[in-house]
């Protein structure tokens, strides 16, 4: 919608069904005490949130949800909505437009506010579109597990085998119709890529193709947990050499990704399940290869979870800059901050409850020491975690292979050798 067009604009917009609005005062204890902290009132600030979009959680004042409530699920246009407001907080057009455009902008791109019943399916509810026990070619539906705006994953059994598997679709009603042909290509590049990759720490496509226009993969099907989950299943805090050896498993799965000449592109902790005791890497989704040629750039996004990124990615997107800030070395790090909240249960930087203030932690703060976080000093754990989470990506560990050999040798000096040895 351009600055221009909109005035005229006529097109109905409206809040998507599936849209939640939580009070601040209702949610974790912290994110009460960071407004707080910042001279906010929290009965005063909103989460909103679009549970099956890849949109994160925004937090936001009073104003912007009156906004979007008053587009509602009925729909209107930005010139009524605009007009509605000059009236309430009367005020004149130019003291109130550029801001409300903006902000309306925002949330179109984001997908909270979808256009019109002018076109089908756009503001419906994210719901799963295969239903249960239906037979999906030799394969019977028997649960959807995760639905997104974009694709879908559902729990399916073998029918002659009884083995059971994960069926990833692409979804066939994405609002967008000019991104649907870049999500069916990028999730067959995610099946190929995973293929290439052999790995008992990697998790398995066993076939895809395409099924009524829409592309799909038969995965393995992983009922564990996320390695973190799975260290703190038990009351009872876990023991350092477990802590150790699911962190060595994390880092050679992530060598094996990176000798097959690839990036994972989404390193954190909810990707690093674990079944049967050992870990399993999923979700490559924004997997690509480690050099990329400019003629191909447009093929890939990078992306991911902001409390795992590197400095660099903080420095490129203070400064506006484009292109690739994905290495190697970055996933050393994403790595790093994996294996510190293992140890510490929390993030090895001060915790805000913006973006941009949290970014400015990873790019200025030193790393938290294990004292800081409650935790027994382990001075030699300490140093290896600091390489790994150096600001510059020169000064970390050159693969995912060497810090998990530091590591290694650490489990030898601390726990008995044969044991240690036979990890990895």
């Amino acid at each position: 919608m351009s600055r221009k067009k909109s005035e005229k604009d006529n097109r109905i917009w409206r809040l998507s069904s599936d849209v939640v609005i939580t009070p601040v005062v209702e949610m974790p204890e912290d994110v009460v005490k960071e407004l707080i902290k910042n001279n906010k009132d929290p009965k005063n600030y909103f989460a909103i949130e679009r549970k099956r979009s890849r949109s994160k959680a925004k937090i936001v004042n009073r104003d912007v949800v009156d906004v979007l409530r008053a587009f509602g699920e009925e729909g209107a246009t930005y010139e009524g909505v605009l007009n509605q407001f000059l009236k309430l907080k009367k005020l004149k057009r130019r003291q109130l437009h550029p801001e409300m455009l903006k902000m309306v902008r925002t949330f179109i791109g984001a997908n909270f506010l979808v256009e019109g019943k002018k076109k089908k399916n756009t503001s419906e509810a994210i719901e799963p579109s295969i239903k249960n026990g239906v037979e999906w070619y030799s394969y019977e539906i028997l649960e959807n597990v995760q639905v997104l705006i974009d694709t879908e994953i559902y729990k399916i059994r073998h029918i002659p085998s009884g083995v059971l598997r994960a069926l990833k679709i692409t979804r066939d009603t994405f609002p967008r119709r000019s991104l649907r042909k870049k999500i069916f290509e990028g999730l067959r590049r995610e099946f190929r890529i995973i293929q290439k990759i052999k790995h008992p720490y990697i998790v398995k496509v066993h076939d895809y193709g395409v099924r009524d226009g829409r592309m799909y993969g038969i995965m393995d099907w992983i009922e564990g947990k996320t390695v973190y989950d799975y260290a703190y299943s038990d009351d009872s805090a876990p023991d350092d050499f477990l802590l150790l050896r699911l962190s060595i498993e994390c880092l050679e799965a992530l060598h094996a990704v990176h000798s097959a000449g690839y990036l994972h592109g989404d390193v954190h902790t909810r990707n690093f399940l674990v079944r049967n005791g050992h870990v399993c890497l999923i979700d490559f989704g924004l997997a690509r290869p480690i050099r990329v040629t400019e003629k191909d750039i447009g093929k890939y996004t990078e992306g991911g979870v902001i409390n795992f990124m590197p400095p660099e990615y903080v420095s490129h997107t203070f400064e506006g800059k484009k292109g690739f800030w994905g290495s190697v070395a970055g996933e050393v790090y994403s790595c790093g901050v994996i294996i510190f909240s293992l140890f510490t249960k929390k993030y090895p930087y001060k915790w805000a409850l913006y973006k941009k203030d949290f970014m400015k932690n990873i790019l200025n703060d030193p790393l938290t020491s294990f004292e800081e976080c409650e935790r027994e000093p382990w001075p030699e754990l300490e140093n290896i975690l600091r390489k790994s989470m150096a600001k510059k990506p020169e000064d970390r560990f050159s693969s995912a292979a060497e810090f998990a050999e530091e590591l290694k040798a650490l489990m030898i000096n601390k726990f008995d050798k044969q044991k240690a040895k036979s990890v990895g």
